[in-house]
């Protein structure tokens, strides 16, 4: 703890610390190993989570998507999220997960693009740290066509074939 009252002020010093809590920031963890090593993270809030969940949750039902289709968005979205959250620790993790959710969105539901596009926007607007930004929106765009990628077989346009037997 002592070692962390004299980095903070260091760290504002240098101009990469808030001298207040910003929750649009995302937060700097840092785990002090044995001698001169230390491992550091930075985090998503998790309001852009959440907020992306319930904006994917009205597309889903201004598109009247089925049960198992919109479950389906909901899976891809939530793991393009994650691996774009984890892909870069410099990274924006607030523009890392809309980007993610854009990129799938308007593949997934192209008939709510404007909508995906303007919640996108906004949620990109609120970052302000241009170079944190911009690395957020390359890892969101990225993870969003990986999970794309490894889910093209899913067989999602494939006809249903089982039906339940009844006597």
């Amino acid at each position: 703890r002592s070692f962390g009252n004299a980095l903070r002020p260091a760290l504002r010093q240098r101009g990469l610390l808030t001298d207040k809590d910003d929750p649009r920031l995302p937060r700097l963890h840092v785990c002090f190993l044995a001698g001169d090593h230390a491992l550091l993270g930075a985090s998503a809030r998790a309001d852009a989570i959440t907020d992306w969940n319930a904006k994917t949750g009205e597309l889903i039902a201004a598109a009247k998507m089925g049960t198992p289709p919109a479950v389906r968005v909901h899976a891809l979205v939530h793991t393009a999220a994650l691996e774009a959250v984890m892909a870069d620790p410099r990274a924006s993790g607030d523009a890392a997960v809309a980007a993610a959710h854009r990129a799938l969105l308007i593949q997934l539901i192209p008939a709510q693009k404007a909508a995906v596009d303007a919640a996108y926007q906004a949620a990109i607007d609120a970052v302000t740290d241009a170079a944190a930004k911009d690395r957020g929106i390359v890892a969101g765009e990225r993870a969003a066509a990986a999970v794309l990628a490894r889910r093209a077989d899913d067989m999602t346009l494939a006809p249903e074939r089982w039906r339940p037997f009844t006597a």
